[in-house]
């Protein structure tokens, strides 16, 4: 007998679990769901800063190391592959500026109309207030 009420006893706990988790979930959110929604909703939230500010250091983090692999790497001179670098490198060159230049921009942009906006106020943009008062009822 004393199994059973210790089995009975376990559900509640789950039960009360899950509603803790459910709560706050509502009331925080991921840097995915942000990221999301920044896509979908008109502004720039921090995390889709983030991440385009991520994405264009990675590209020219890439351009430059593949710059500086063509200009310092041994050839034969008269070789075709040195023909191939001596082409290639005014066109990593410009992709590198082109990326530093669109990032500065894209930067630049953001910083002018006013910077990064809640996301908050984003879900209330997509969603409406109608939203955000359901998504409470449910809890």
């Amino acid at each position: 007998m004393p199994e059973d009420a210790a089995s009975k006893e376990e559900p509640e706990t789950d039960k009360s679990t899950t509603a803790t988790i459910t709560s706050t979930s509502t009331t925080t959110t991921s840097f995915a769901e942000a990221l999301a929604i920044g896509a979908l909703a008109p502004g720039v939230n921090a995390a889709t800063l983030v991440a385009l500010n991520a994405a264009f250091a990675a590209a020219a983090l890439a351009l430059a190391a593949l710059l500086l692999l063509l200009l310092l790497a041994e050839r034969p001179p008269g070789s075709v592959a040195a023909a191939q670098a001596a082409v290639l490198v005014p066109h990593a060159a410009v992709a590198l500026a082109l990326t530093v230049a669109l990032g500065a921009a894209v930067n630049f942009l953001v910083s002018a109309t006013g910077g990064a906006v809640g996301v908050e106020g984003q879900k209330e943009a997509l969603f409406g207030k109608e939203g955000e008062k359901e998504a409470k009822k449910d809890e």
